[in-house]
């Protein structure tokens, strides 16, 4: 049986009125309390409400504690990369199989090995620093150091003129630049030659392009490619030269350096080479930024000749079974 929410309402404000009725009905609210009352309610309060004893032992005194000091964390060594065969004459791509690990790995490698003396070991180590891995500048930096301290050290790698690669570098430069150029051939030859370790036999082919009256002056243009009929060659890169510029040898060394890295780049068997640092110059990044293995792969992009891929079969099996 449910009882209507009216009667529940009347009852419940009952019961209310009828509590707050007896429990207030004998006291005044508006008079306040005399002093009397006021230490009698006090001194019931504190009956009900003891003092605490006091402590048999007093609390000591709070203990400094002097700030730690944070200590520096210990940098974890990287992956180690093992040595390989050391008595054996390596080839140029010597702990290429390794490039998985990192640049601080290979620079490991090649502080060790030139702790055991094998200087040609470590030269290809930190050369792997360089074309292997995505090192930062700074390891990189030190790397390129590293090489150019070892590579005087050591005799050029391929001592033998009959195995060394042709490549042709064309430069087509505007007829008033062409003494300018011209006088840039035997640096620029000898450089190629010292850093690639005489793996390549540069020939440098300067064409002019006639000025024309009312044109502005032809672009300065520079491919690599070659020898033989129908050579293999990089993409044409093409400058503009206005006054103002920077130096004609500083554009060739550069727009050199651009070629070689944009093919390398294409390729994509090695790291190709960095950016050109604010620090150094396009002469120091065409003859340092580079590994043999950086010159060597450039030529074989230039004489290997790819085979075409199959053309593609299909395949129609028929049913032969008699139903």
């Amino acid at each position: 049986m449910r009882i209507h929410w009216s009667i529940s309402s009347i009852l419940a404000i009952c019961v209310f009125g009828s509590v707050l009725w007896f429990g207030a009905k004998n006291h005044d609210f508006t008079t306040p309390p005399t002093e009397s009352e006021i230490t009698h309610s006090l001194d019931n309060w504190k009956k009900k409400h003891p003092s605490l004893p006091p402590r048999k032992h007093p609390i000591p005194p709070p203990k400094e504690i002097s700030p730690k000091t944070p200590s520096t964390p210990t940098p974890k060594k990287p992956p180690r990369i093992p040595l390989g065969d050391l008595d054996t004459r390596p080839s140029l791509d010597h702990f290429h199989q390794h490039r998985d690990f990192s640049a601080q790995s290979f620079t490991q490698l090649a502080i060790e090995l030139e702790s055991r003396g094998k200087i040609e070991h470590a030269l290809l180590a930190w050369e792997r620093v360089i074309d292997t891995t995505d090192a930062t500048a700074s390891e990189s930096k030190k790397a390129r150091q590293a090489i150019a301290s070892l590579h005087s050290a050591l005799p050029i790698w391929n001592a033998d003129s009959t195995t060394n690669f042709d490549t042709v570098f064309h430069i087509h430069t505007p007829e008033p630049l062409k003494a300018e150029a011209s006088a840039l051939i035997s640096q620029l030859t000898e450089e190629i030659k010292n850093s690639s370790s005489f793996l390549i036999a540069p020939q440098v082919l300067i064409k002019t392009s006639p000025q024309r009256d009312g044109f502005p002056p032809p672009p300065l243009r520079i491919w690599l490619s070659a020898t033989g009929d129908s050579p293999k060659e990089t993409p044409q890169l093409t400058i503009r030269l206005t006054e103002g510029d920077a130096p004609l040898s500083e554009q060739l060394y550069m727009a050199i350096y651009r070629s070689i890295a944009g093919q390398l780049q294409q390729d994509g068997t090695l790291m190709p080479p960095a950016s050109i640092s604010t620090e150094d110059s396009p002469q120091t990044a065409l003859t340092t930024y580079l590994t043999r293995l950086h010159w060597k792969r450039l030529v074989e992009t230039l004489t290997t000749e790819t085979s075409p891929s199959p053309p593609a079969v299909i395949i129609i099996e028929e049913n032969t079974d008699s139903n």
